[in-house]
């Protein structure tokens, strides 16, 4: 049975941006120049706009702070890893990599930095590659959820549900919150045609999320395989108000399931829902 797994986003702390507040107040503390001090704080207030317009999805603004504060500091790792976020959310996966790539350079042990280049490789469609950085993270954080989910996918990609249910299950154990965790679980259940157990978890991602479209998707999805067209209508209707762009896929998916529930029934299927919005 098909269903749709997502990756998440990656986390928010930012070591180096504590590392360079942490260096302003060591540099008045000894005596540092006003200059020197001057250029820390500056590195840090364009970073946080940059994190504001961020926020707010103005990647082209955000990208052009983080710049600004990189101009200012360098070896500022964190300012690398956001801008790379920004980047890739603009479409330049390229110019994400170099950012990724350059914060590990200024700091090898930086997991949120290792976390973004296995998701961005995964994107990129290098799963082999981003395996390896996902491992790593997971090495130096074990309870990186977000590396757990990601990694889950490629083992899903390649078949491997086991493998991938266990690694939704470790991401649930490190953030029981974390709604795509529920949702890439249930797929695993729809996949293995449990569609009781995927509704339940589809259920519970929405619980935690009630605009994860992708969450609505999945569940109307086994709701029509298990025969509740009511609520496969119901959940559809919910899932392309949140996210048109969805309707392509889940009507395909639709389809498929038609065909699936006529093989069964001699021919004959009296459902009548659609993905449309």
């Amino acid at each position: 049975m098909e269903s749709i797994a997502r990756r998440t986003p990656v986390r928010g702390s930012s070591p180096s941006r504590i590392t360079n507040l942490s260096l302003l107040i060591i540099l008045l503390a000894c005596g540092g120049t006003r200059a020197e001090a001057q250029v820390v704080r500056s590195a840090a207030a364009y970073y946080d706009r940059a994190n504001a317009h961020y926020g707010k999805g103005n990647m082209k603004a955000a990208v052009e702070d983080f710049s600004a504060a990189i101009a200012f500091d360098p070896e500022f790792a964190e300012a690398y890893n956001r801008r790379a976020l920004a980047r890739a959310a603009l479409g330049n996966l390229e110019g994400a990599l170099s950012d990724l790539k350059k914060a590990l350079e200024i700091y090898p042990e930086f997991v949120e930095a290792i976390g973004n280049l296995g998701n961005l490789r995964l994107t990129m469609g290098d799963y082999e590659t981003a395996l390896g950085d996902l491992n790593r993270a997971l090495e130096l954080d074990p309870l990186y959820a977000d590396a757990y989910i990601n990694r889950g996918l490629i083992k899903r990609q390649r078949g491997n549900l086991d493998g991938a249910l266990d690694d939704f299950n470790r991401a649930i154990a490190a953030n029981p919150r974390l709604a795509m965790a529920y949702n890439n679980r249930g797929s695993i259940h729809l996949a293995r045609g449990d569609l009781k157990a995927a509704v339940a978890e589809f259920s519970r991602s929405l619980e935690i999320d009630p605009r994860l479209a992708i969450a609505y998707a999945n569940r109307a999805m086994a709701n029509l395989a298990d025969g509740n067209d009511a609520g496969a209508e119901s959940d559809a209707r919910r899932c392309l108000e949140l996210n048109k762009k969805l309707t392509a896929t889940l009507e395909q998916c639709f389809s498929r399931i038609r065909e699936q529930r006529m093989a069964k029934n001699g021919g004959k299927d009296a459902s009548a829902v659609t993905a449309k919005p």
